[in-house]
Protein backbone atom coordinates (compact mmCIF):
# COMPACT_ATOMS: atom_id res chain seq x y z
CA UNK A 1 0.00 0.00 0.00
CA UNK A 2 1.40 3.43 -0.93
CA UNK A 3 1.56 6.51 1.30
CA UNK A 4 -1.60 7.99 -0.23
CA UNK A 5 -3.47 4.75 0.44
CA UNK A 6 -2.38 4.75 4.09
CA UNK A 7 -3.38 8.41 4.41
CA UNK A 8 -6.85 7.70 2.99
CA UNK A 9 -7.40 4.76 5.36
CA UNK A 10 -6.30 6.81 8.37
CA UNK A 11 -8.41 9.71 7.16
CA UNK A 12 -11.48 7.43 6.99
CA UNK A 13 -10.96 6.34 10.59
CA UNK A 14 -10.20 9.80 12.00
CA UNK A 15 -13.00 11.50 10.08
CA UNK A 16 -15.43 8.79 11.16
CA UNK A 17 -14.57 9.24 14.82
CA UNK A 18 -14.94 13.02 14.83
CA UNK A 19 -18.03 13.37 12.66
CA UNK A 20 -19.58 10.33 14.33
CA UNK A 21 -19.49 12.24 17.61
CA UNK A 22 -21.72 14.93 16.11
CA UNK A 23 -24.18 12.78 14.16
CA UNK A 24 -26.91 11.11 16.16
CA UNK A 25 -27.97 7.59 15.21
CA UNK A 26 -27.82 8.20 11.47
CA UNK A 27 -28.02 4.59 10.37
CA UNK A 28 -29.10 1.75 12.50
CA UNK A 29 -30.28 -1.74 11.94
CA UNK A 30 -32.82 -3.72 13.86
CA UNK A 31 -33.82 -7.34 13.63
CA UNK A 32 -37.09 -9.15 14.00
CA UNK A 33 -36.62 -12.86 14.38
CA UNK A 34 -39.34 -15.25 15.38
CA UNK A 35 -39.64 -19.01 15.05
CA UNK A 36 -41.20 -18.96 11.58
CA UNK A 37 -40.66 -15.31 10.70
CA UNK A 38 -38.27 -14.13 7.98
CA UNK A 39 -35.24 -12.10 8.98
CA UNK A 40 -35.73 -8.42 8.28
CA UNK A 41 -33.44 -5.43 8.50
CA UNK A 42 -34.57 -1.88 9.12
CA UNK A 43 -32.30 0.98 8.11
CA UNK A 44 -32.79 4.55 9.31
CA UNK A 45 -31.46 7.04 6.75
CA UNK A 46 -29.85 10.46 6.80
CA UNK A 47 -31.30 11.40 3.43
CA UNK A 48 -33.26 10.23 0.41
CA UNK A 49 -30.18 9.82 -1.80
CA UNK A 50 -28.85 7.10 0.44
CA UNK A 51 -32.22 5.35 0.54
CA UNK A 52 -32.66 5.59 -3.24
CA UNK A 53 -29.32 4.12 -4.24
CA UNK A 54 -29.68 1.18 -1.84
CA UNK A 55 -33.27 0.47 -2.89
CA UNK A 56 -32.36 0.63 -6.59
CA UNK A 57 -29.40 -1.68 -6.03
CA UNK A 58 -31.53 -4.35 -4.33
CA UNK A 59 -34.21 -4.12 -7.02
CA UNK A 60 -31.59 -4.29 -9.80
CA UNK A 61 -30.05 -7.42 -8.27
CA UNK A 62 -33.58 -8.92 -8.33
CA UNK A 63 -33.31 -10.44 -4.89
CA UNK A 64 -36.42 -12.16 -3.56
CA UNK A 65 -37.06 -9.55 -0.91
CA UNK A 66 -39.85 -7.26 0.15
CA UNK A 67 -38.94 -3.59 0.59
CA UNK A 68 -41.13 -1.49 2.86
CA UNK A 69 -40.43 2.23 2.51
CA UNK A 70 -41.56 4.90 4.95
CA UNK A 71 -40.54 8.54 5.32
CA UNK A 72 -37.69 7.82 7.72
CA UNK A 73 -36.66 4.21 7.24
CA UNK A 74 -36.63 1.25 4.89
CA UNK A 75 -37.25 -2.33 5.95
CA UNK A 76 -35.91 -5.22 3.86
CA UNK A 77 -37.71 -8.51 4.54
CA UNK A 78 -36.50 -12.02 3.66
CA UNK A 79 -32.89 -10.87 3.83
CA UNK A 80 -30.13 -13.47 3.49
CA UNK A 81 -26.34 -13.78 3.33
CA UNK A 82 -26.16 -13.28 -0.44
CA UNK A 83 -28.07 -9.98 -0.27
CA UNK A 84 -25.94 -8.73 2.61
CA UNK A 85 -22.67 -9.59 0.85
CA UNK A 86 -23.87 -7.86 -2.34
CA UNK A 87 -24.83 -4.73 -0.39
CA UNK A 88 -21.52 -4.66 1.51
CA UNK A 89 -19.48 -4.98 -1.71
CA UNK A 90 -21.57 -2.23 -3.29
CA UNK A 91 -21.05 0.11 -0.32
CA UNK A 92 -17.33 -0.68 -0.31
CA UNK A 93 -17.10 0.37 -3.97
CA UNK A 94 -18.90 3.61 -3.12
CA UNK A 95 -16.39 4.29 -0.32
CA UNK A 96 -13.44 3.57 -2.64
CA UNK A 97 -14.73 6.04 -5.24
CA UNK A 98 -15.14 8.80 -2.64
CA UNK A 99 -11.68 8.07 -1.20
CA UNK A 100 -10.22 8.31 -4.72
CA UNK A 101 -11.94 11.68 -5.23
CA UNK A 102 -10.36 13.00 -2.03
CA UNK A 103 -6.91 11.60 -2.89
CA UNK A 104 -7.04 13.31 -6.31
CA UNK A 105 -8.64 16.59 -5.27
CA UNK A 106 -5.56 18.46 -6.52
CA UNK A 107 -4.89 16.46 -9.69
CA UNK A 108 -4.65 18.97 -12.54
CA UNK A 109 -3.42 16.59 -15.24
CA UNK A 110 -5.11 13.30 -16.17
CA UNK A 111 -4.66 10.75 -18.98
CA UNK A 112 -7.79 12.14 -20.65
CA UNK A 113 -6.34 15.65 -20.38
CA UNK A 114 -7.13 18.45 -17.97
CA UNK A 115 -8.15 18.33 -14.34
CA UNK A 116 -9.76 15.29 -12.77
CA UNK A 117 -13.53 15.15 -12.77
CA UNK A 118 -15.22 13.87 -9.64
CA UNK A 119 -16.55 10.32 -9.97
CA UNK A 120 -19.70 9.02 -8.36
CA UNK A 121 -21.70 5.81 -8.25
CA UNK A 122 -25.04 5.80 -10.02
CA UNK A 123 -27.53 2.97 -9.55
CA UNK A 124 -30.68 2.41 -11.56
CA UNK A 125 -33.03 -0.56 -11.69
CA UNK A 126 -32.64 -0.81 -15.47
CA UNK A 127 -28.87 -0.26 -15.95
CA UNK A 128 -27.45 -1.39 -12.63
CA UNK A 129 -24.30 0.07 -11.07
CA UNK A 130 -22.32 2.62 -13.09
CA UNK A 131 -19.33 4.78 -12.23
CA UNK A 132 -19.99 8.19 -13.74
CA UNK A 133 -18.17 11.49 -13.98
CA UNK A 134 -19.71 14.60 -12.49
CA UNK A 135 -20.12 16.87 -15.50
CA UNK A 136 -22.62 19.22 -13.82
CA UNK A 137 -20.37 20.62 -11.10
CA UNK A 138 -17.93 23.26 -12.36
CA UNK A 139 -14.17 22.98 -12.01
CA UNK A 140 -12.52 25.15 -9.38
CA UNK A 141 -9.96 27.81 -10.35
CA UNK A 142 -7.06 28.94 -8.19
CA UNK A 143 -4.55 31.67 -8.99
CA UNK A 144 -1.08 30.16 -9.19
CA UNK A 145 0.84 31.62 -12.18
CA UNK A 146 3.93 29.48 -11.45
CA UNK A 147 2.04 26.19 -11.56
CA UNK A 148 3.06 24.06 -14.59
CA UNK A 149 -0.63 23.77 -15.60
CA UNK A 150 -1.45 27.47 -15.22
CA UNK A 151 -3.43 29.02 -18.08
CA UNK A 152 -1.01 31.02 -20.25
CA UNK A 153 -3.30 33.62 -21.82
CA UNK A 154 -6.78 35.04 -21.86
CA UNK A 155 -9.03 36.24 -19.04
CA UNK A 156 -7.98 33.37 -16.75
CA UNK A 157 -4.25 33.83 -17.31
CA UNK A 158 -2.32 32.58 -14.27
CA UNK A 159 -5.22 30.48 -12.97
CA UNK A 160 -5.10 26.70 -12.63
CA UNK A 161 -8.13 24.52 -13.36
CA UNK A 162 -8.67 22.28 -10.35
CA UNK A 163 -10.88 19.17 -9.93
CA UNK A 164 -14.57 19.68 -9.15
CA UNK A 165 -14.18 17.82 -5.84
CA UNK A 166 -15.58 19.30 -2.62
CA UNK A 167 -13.37 17.55 -0.06
CA UNK A 168 -15.54 18.34 2.96
CA UNK A 169 -18.68 17.10 1.24
CA UNK A 170 -16.91 13.90 0.17
CA UNK A 171 -15.70 13.29 3.73
CA UNK A 172 -19.16 13.77 5.21
CA UNK A 173 -20.68 11.40 2.64
CA UNK A 174 -17.93 8.86 3.35
CA UNK A 175 -18.80 8.87 7.04
CA UNK A 176 -22.50 8.36 6.26
CA UNK A 177 -21.79 5.42 3.95
CA UNK A 178 -19.18 3.96 6.34
CA UNK A 179 -21.75 4.14 9.15
CA UNK A 180 -24.29 2.26 7.01
CA UNK A 181 -21.63 -0.31 6.05
CA UNK A 182 -20.71 -0.84 9.70
CA UNK A 183 -24.36 -1.24 10.73
CA UNK A 184 -25.07 -3.82 8.02
CA UNK A 185 -21.85 -5.71 8.80
CA UNK A 186 -22.84 -5.83 12.47
CA UNK A 187 -26.32 -7.05 11.50
CA UNK A 188 -24.81 -9.80 9.33
CA UNK A 189 -22.45 -10.97 12.04
CA UNK A 190 -25.28 -11.11 14.59
CA UNK A 191 -27.74 -12.96 12.36
CA UNK A 192 -25.58 -15.17 10.16
CA UNK A 193 -22.84 -16.54 12.36
CA UNK A 194 -21.40 -18.83 9.69
CA UNK A 195 -20.97 -16.08 7.12
CA UNK A 196 -17.47 -15.90 5.56
CA UNK A 197 -15.92 -12.45 5.08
Amino acid sequence: MDVDGIWINMNKIITGIFIGLFLFSGCSTQTKMGINEPIEMTIIFYGNNQREFLRNFILYKNHDTEIINTEYYMTIRNINKKILLDILMFLNLKLDIMANNIANANTTRTIEGGALRRNYLNVSIERGVEIRQDTKTSFRHIYDPFHPDAILDGVLKGFVVMPNVDIQNEKINMVIVADLYSSILNFAQNNFRNIIW
